[in-house]
């Protein structure tokens, strides 16, 4: 595997509106591109699901999200779960659409979420954005003193459960993730996020 080194983007100076308008539109713009490239780059690491009992090892270098596995297991287990369950200490606001429209495209039947206080805190209007539009949905969402990075996925016969180091935001540094299909460790972690989220 080979690992490369990223630049982030440098702030730049604004002197006009006008300027500031077409900056956003124009960084907005490459943020589509970004995300099908991460995909593309998701994909070449996870083209199966593990069989049940098994267990795939992920070192990432930046290329994608942890996020970015999610939809695609999603696809690999046949398009639709019953649950999807998360534990993240934050979210970004294109994590958000993408959680509320896994919801309204069917492919997940139930979304229960706990999140950090910080998410709730430093990034209040997008965690307002999807605190409203999971309630609205009948879905759960609660914000504590969190930092865990868990994801459950199931369909009744797959019970996928990613554990990682990264956030859902955009991790430009090395990673590391953990997809099982077990579900004695579907349990284990749906049982204590329940408890929380309760």
């Amino acid at each position: 595997m080979e690992f490369s080194l990223f630049e982030l983007d440098k702030p730049v100076e604004e002197n006009s509106t006008k300027l500031l308008t077409a900056r956003k539109t124009k960084i907005n713009d490459k943020l589509k591109v970004k995300s099908f490239l991460k995909k593309e780059k998701a994909l070449i690491v996870l083209d199966e699901i593990p069989q049940i009992g098994e267990s795939i090892h992920i070192v990432s270098n930046g290329t994608f999200d942890y996020f970015t596995l999610v939809p695609i297991a999603i696809d690999l287990m046949g398009g639709e779960c019953n649950s999807f369950y998360f534990s993240t200490w934050t979210m970004n606001n294109s994590n958000c659409e993408a959680i509320l429209k896994l919801y309204d495209n069917k492919k997940v039947k139930s979304i229960n979420c706990l999140v950090g206080l910080y998410f709730q805190k430093r990034e209040a209007q997008v965690f307002n954005m999807v605190y409203e539009g999971l309630k609205e949905r009948g879905q759960r969402i609660f914000s504590n003193e969190n930092h865990s990075k868990v994801t459950l996925l199931d369909n009744g016969k797959d019970f996928i459960v990613i554990c990682g180091s990264a956030n859902f935001t955009s991790n430009p540094r090395i990673e590391q993730f953990t997809i099982y299909n077990s579900k004695e460790l579907f349990d284990f972690h749906k049982q204590w996020m329940d408890e929380i989220i309760k």
